[in-house]
């Protein structure tokens, strides 16, 4: 048995931007998923993490303190969390196995082997492992699985498989010379159907398939061009039958045939590298929108598609190029990311943005913005003597800046659309560090 035991790290870092509040953990992370029942977030560490490698871990998210951990296996990659949230599946990067973890006793309870492939090379058959790609939970079921299952190294094994009744049913080989790659695979209609997505440099693959009690069975295909595009894990998730993409595609699911593309939601992310998520608190669907300086997060109405709404994460170095592997929603003001440079290691941040807001180290440097909401121009009255403000629009795009002295100072708004802006102060004299961030409505 492998115990399990509680940790205190001391090396965590607390930090405030502009009123959020952030927890960045050290930890060299692969995935996280935030179980909203239990009210805890738990990571996977990579193997080079020299205090957690190869673990999975549960983390106090108004701490950061890591009060669970378990050795897992080598190189543990990807993390689903059952329904009942009883349970979390994992899946290796080099291993064939993937490992059930009981979340209330936090030990291993179940393991399946996935087994060899056999593979024509003549004049010889060479046996290989096989791995997961992808795979994911069926809703309310703590021992089905979808699986996205490849050969390591030369992708000439490759099946969508059904996990049930405590074995792998098979469901499709793809034939030789077709490359497509199991990359991400998904339930729908209430574990009916899945929609399951392949990906090639020049054409991106949604089958729907159905669910049977031997297998699956493949009902269509639809195959675009994405002119060389890449994908990564999160290409689509599934909210409620609708399916959300990594480049802002929402898409339909409700008919077994096939997609109905509802709309985009417009975003300023280039690529598909970055995570994004729908929150059930806002209503909304999730994207990250980043300038040469800050995080944002993007609001997009669920009906309309349109953006409502932003909140400001943090900055980072101009030169440093961000990724979002994975967003996870805790609540309506808090969320956690795995990020981290491109081609690097991915860390974990809590943020937490219920005081990203006008903050004041006294009642001198005490700043108000009025009227809110504005038409023509706003005063800012208080803080630094010489103040920098700086105006931001939902996608977090900066579109004003002026510089202003006085305890008073106005900003004029009459060529700004309607809709929300973040205004950050900063003060010129650097006498006072850490900035102000606050919203305001321009209408008309």
């Amino acid at each position: 048995m492998i115990r399990c035991f509680s940790i205190v790290f001391l090396g965590i870092l607390f930090q405030s931007c502009y009123g959020s509040n952030v927890i960045s953990l050290p930890y060299i992370t692969n995935d996280i998923e935030y179980a909203s029942t239990r009210g805890k977030l738990y990571a996977l560490i990579g193997d080079l993490d020299p205090d957690f490698g190869n673990r999975i871990i549960e983390i106090d998210i108004s701490t950061g303190t890591v009060e669970r951990s378990l050795y897992v296996g080598t190189e543990p990659r990807l993390m689903r969390i059952t329904s009942d949230e009883n349970y979390a599946w994992i899946s290796f990067q080099k291993i064939p196995f993937i490992r059930r973890i009981n979340l209330n006793t936090f030990e291993i309870d179940k393991d399946i082997y996935l087994g060899p492939s056999k593979q024509q090379y003549p004049p010889k058959t060479i046996f290989s492992t096989i791995l997961t790609t992808n795979f994911s939970v069926f809703p309310d079921q703590d021992n089905q699985l979808a699986l996205s299952l490849r050969e390591p190294f030369d992708f000439e094994f490759e099946s969508l498989s059904l996990y049930k009744n405590d074995s792998i049913l098979p469901v499709r080989i793809m034939g030789p010379g077709i490359q497509y790659y199991p990359f991400c695979v998904e339930p729908i209609l209430n574990g009916k159907y899945l929609i399951s997505h392949y990906q090639t440099n020049w054409e991106s693959e949604y089958s729907t398939i159905k669910v049977q009690s031997n297998g699956l069975e493949l009902r269509k295909e639809d195959v675009t061009n994405l002119n060389g595009m890449h994908t990564y894990r999160n290409w689509f998730k599934v909210m409620n039958d609708t399916l959300y993409t990594a480049t802002g595609e929402i898409l339909d699911a409700t008919d077994s045939l096939g997609l109905k593309v509802i709309g985009v939601c417009e975003n300023d992310v280039i690529g598909d590298k970055y995570g994004f998520a729908f929150s059930p608190g806002h209503d909304a669907f999730i994207y990250p929108n980043m300038t040469f300086y800050s995080l944002f997060l993007t609001f997009y109405d669920r009906q309309t598609l349109t953006a409502f709404d932003s909140v400001y994460l943090f900055d980072y170095h101009y030169n440093e190029i961000m990724l979002i592997l994975e967003l996870e929603v805790i609540d309506n003001t808090r969320f956690a990311l795995l990020i981290g440079k491109d081609y690097g290691d991915f860390f974990i941040r809590i943020v937490d943005t219920k005081n990203n807001g006008i903050e004041s180290n006294g009642s001198e440097d005490k700043i108000r913005i009025y009227p809110n909401p504005a038409s023509d121009k706003i005063w800012v009255n208080g803080g630094p003597l010489n103040k920098k403000i700086s105006i931001y629009d939902m996608m977090g795009n900066l579109v004003g800046t002026c510089q202003r002295s006085g305890i008073r100072a106005e900003m004029y708004l009459s060529n700004y659309p309607p809709g929300v802006y973040t205004v950050k102060i900063a003060d010129c004299d650097h006498r006072n560090n850490k900035d102000a961030i606050s919203k305001i409505v321009v209408q008309r």
